[in-house]
């Protein structure tokens, strides 16, 4: 079980000029967006090579604070016209449903296969005190990977280093156009001791909306485990 909480925040800005008219359009919109839902994951160690696991985040709401102005400029007779306005809005997110099995070859060779499933067709939200919804899909996502575990001496220690390689195949919701995004994923990383440092990439092409649009997702992830019962020996 863990307990997740989200805070971030949206800036937009748009400039629009007319020369000719002497006319300039300002529109600044800021959101500050917060949330928090729980995860809930289940895995279970069928035989010495087959392992199988759950995980569900049910449905939850963002908070959303938004600002905005609209700035209407008029050179030629001096005339600023401008409108502010404020929202505590709601976000409704999907219900997320995810399984995976792995299976190890050897002691360290695995493949690993997920798919999870994003029940969009209840997303619902309120932007600027104005109801909107979209009319979308549920959709399932499935990934297949394959993990790689090395050692190396380094220091006069033993580092385990990891090396993912996977694909994905990632549709999206919307119901007027079928887009799919294809993903090729890798990465590796270090460990020793109680520190761990990752870092993966994933590229992707999207298909079927006829823009042939890519993405590219980075991520670079420390972690810290501390053995707790090795500390609360050291303290008796």
């Amino acid at each position: 079980l863990s307990l997740i909480w989200i805070d971030g925040q949206i800036n937009r800005n748009l400039e629009e000029t007319w020369p000719p008219d002497q006319v300039e359009m300002l529109d600044y919109r800021y959101q500050k967006i917060s949330g928090f839902y729980p995860l809930i994951g289940l895995s279970g160690k069928i035989s010495s090579r087959l392992r199988l696991g759950l995980s569900f985040i049910p449905s939850y709401h963002k908070k959303v604070q938004g600002k905005s102005s609209l700035i209407f400029r008029s050179f030629s007779d001096n005339t600023d016209i401008e409108i502010q306005d404020e929202a505590v809005d709601r976000i409704k997110m999907p219900q997320i449903l995810a399984a995976g099995v792995s299976y190890a070859f050897k002691e360290n060779l695995q493949i690993m296969l997920e798919t999870v499933h994003f029940s969009w067709r209840n997303y619902s939200y309120v932007y600027f005190g104005e109801p909107r919804s979209e009319k979308f899909r549920s959709v399932i996502r499935v990934s297949l990977g394959l993990d790689y575990q090395t050692t190396f001496r380094f220091l006069h220690h033993t580092w385990n280093s990891p090396y993912y390689f996977g694909l994905m195949i990632d549709p999206q919701p919307m119901t007027d156009i079928k887009s799919t995004y294809y993903y090729v994923t890798f990465g590796s990383g270090v460990d020793w001791s109680s520190f761990s440092l990752r870092f993966a990439t994933a590229i992707g092409i999207e298909k079927g909306s006829g823009r042939n649009l890519k993405n590219q997702k980075i991520s670079l992830t420390l972690n810290f485990h501390p053995d707790l019962k090795t500390i609360l020996r050291s303290r008796k």
